[in-house]
């Protein structure tokens, strides 16, 4: 997986979008192939993988005007969105 693109592709999400719901956030991030379909999601030989690609969800549910300064894990289980490491 490359997660350069993936963050490139966030940047582009949180440029277009001012304000994001629930809702807008997870129909975007469910079309968004890079994190959902990265051979480190699929395969996780490499713990650093594994890292780098729950970082990425991370920043991903930061996006969130209304979640944002709230943990990860209530960010997930707002969103019911198990950890990457989970699925």
């Amino acid at each position: 997986m490359e997660a350069g693109k993936t963050y490139r592709v966030l940047g582009i999400i949180k440029q277009n979008f001012i304000y994001m719901d629930e809702h807008t956030f997870v129909l975007l991030y469910m079309v968004c192939p890079h994190v959902k379909f990265g051979n480190s999601v699929w395969c996780p030989f490499k713990v650093g993988d594994i890292e780098e690609t729950e970082k990425i969800q991370k920043r991903a549910t930061k996006l969130i005007t209304s979640l944002k300064n709230k943990p990860y894990k209530e960010r997930l289980m707002h969103l019911k969105l198990p950890t990457l490491k989970f699925r």
